[in-house]
């Protein structure tokens, strides 16, 4: 049975996917709040997980735990990329996966092209709760995240000096993500 730990899982879309095809799914995250979500979905869904409080700098798991380790959007946020990427490999078995989608801060990215398609949906959540005979209420602004500007070199550099020698990068989402959130 594969062992496959998703790292700053939120509420665990990846593992999700994991534990579909039958392997033991670990997540892992810094919130309580989204892992009780993360537990409720999984069940919805029939699905299993463990899911573990803790930290992407200190995993609480011992060296060559999992088969495959992943995180979806994490690595971006921080200024210092060698230490949770270090992490990730230090409890990956030998000849496991690591998968790491990152979404570098760039000014004419992916993210540039989703301002208008957000602003649009803003639009059109404002003028239907206005015809719905509803009063606006403005979604609550996120707080402004760090991000990192590291291309696809600088992870290939830590993990080359770590021993990795298959490595590979590619690119996706030509299009902006979309969320049902006005917020998002």
């Amino acid at each position: 049975l594969e062992r496959v730990l998703e790292v700053g899982s939120g509420r665990g879309s990846m593992g999700a996917f994991f534990a579909n095809h039958g392997c033991e799914t670990h997540l892992l995250d810094t919130s309580f709040d989204v892992l009780g979500s993360a537990q409720m979905l999984f069940a919805a869904d029939g699905l299993a997980c463990h899911c573990s409080n803790g930290d992407s700098l200190r995993l609480p798991y011992a060296e060559g735990s999992f088969d495959s380790v992943f995180s979806i959007g994490l690595l971006e946020h921080f200024e210092d990329i060698r230490a949770p990427l270090l992490e990730q490999l230090r409890i990956l078995r030998p000849g496991g996966m690591m998968l790491c989608y990152v979404v570098p801060e760039n000014f004419f990215s992916v993210q540039l092209l989703g301002i208008p398609v957000n602003l649009a949906l803003r639009f059109g959540y404002f003028v239907y709760t206005l015809l719905r005979g509803r009063k606006w209420k403005r979604p609550p602004a996120k707080p402004p995240l760090y991000r990192n500007s590291y291309t696809s070199r600088e992870y290939f550099k830590i993990l080359a000096e770590a021993g990795v020698s298959e490595m590979g990068a590619f690119g996706m989402y030509p299009l902006p993500l979309i969320s049902h959130s006005p917020a998002f």
